[in-house]
């Protein structure tokens, strides 16, 4: 996991500095550093949704912001790239969420979740569409 942030990492350096070399261009696209965002272990569940940048209404963002979104962006994933690395993706939105348990303990797990109503609860069918 540390391995993909310090890719991460290292990739959003080159577009920095690919975006300061380039000092008559006024507005960048987005995509160029988004992409790398989503690559970050859990990005697929949307953990880094704050890093990403937003462009306009011509998916453009000017050269100060998109420089100073892409310096606040480097600097959070190095202070915190061993938290980062340690946390399981997987795992993130659902630590806290557990299954309940069966309240009957002599029933099977699979009746307790079955789509299939017992024999004492099953109805009789009505008949909507009556002909005369």
């Amino acid at each position: 996991m540390s391995a993909d942030v310090d890719a991460v990492i290292a990739a959003l350096r080159a577009v920095m500095v690919d975006a300061e070399k380039r000092v008559t261009q006024e507005a960048f696209y987005p995509e160029a550093m988004n992409r790398w965002i989503d690559l970050l272990p859990g990005a697929w569940l949307g953990r880094w949704t704050n890093l990403k940048i937003s462009g306009n209404y011509l998916d453009e963002v000017a050269r100060d912001d998109f420089l100073a979104h892409l310096r606040a962006t480097l600097a959070y994933l190095e202070v915190n790239r061993d938290s980062i690395g340690a946390a399981s993706p997987w795992l993130w939105p659902f630590k806290t969420r557990r299954r309940a348990t069966p309240t009957q303990p002599g029933k099977p797990l699979d009746a307790e979740f079955s789509d299939v109503p017992p024999a004492d609860m099953r109805r009789k069918p009505v008949r909507l569409l009556k002909s005369d």
